[in-house]
């Protein structure tokens, strides 16, 4: 299982990066440039504007407290930000929700807001 404090501080340092400023190659050449699939590691979302549009909604979702009727591919993202100990499993309603421990919860506003941005600079 990864180690949450790992992932808490890849997300602390990637927030602190900037946005390309246009989806050109460059932004495949530049590093120190915000990517949060950096973070979640175990996709290849960089290569879909349809994984950057998932996690924004399931990161919004949880933000609000709602758990509704998901597609799969929701319902899995929210499954590997529970297995990365940023989220984690309510009994009633069974959901997917911040652990609290972990800092993730008071990350979630600049993660969805700078990722907002990344995929309007990356997918126009």
């Amino acid at each position: 299982m990864p180690n949450v404090n790992e992932k808490v501080a890849e997300l602390n340092r990637q927030l602190t990066l900037p946005v390309c400023k246009s989806g050109s190659d460059e932004w495949f050449e530049a590093e120190g440039r915000f990517d949060p699939w950096e973070v979640f590691d175990c996709f290849y979302g960089s290569y879909s504007s349809e994984f950057d549009d998932m996690a924004i909604e399931v990161l919004e979702a949880i933000q609000r407290g709602q758990f509704t009727n998901e597609p799969l591919s929701h319902q899995m993202f929210r499954e590997v930000l529970c297995h990365y100990g940023l989220c984690d499993y309510g009994t009633s309603p069974r959901g997917c929700f911040p652990d609290w421990g972990s800092g993730f919860a008071e990350l979630l506003p600049d993660l969805i807001a700078k990722w907002k941005q990344y995929r309007d600079v990356e997918w126009g």
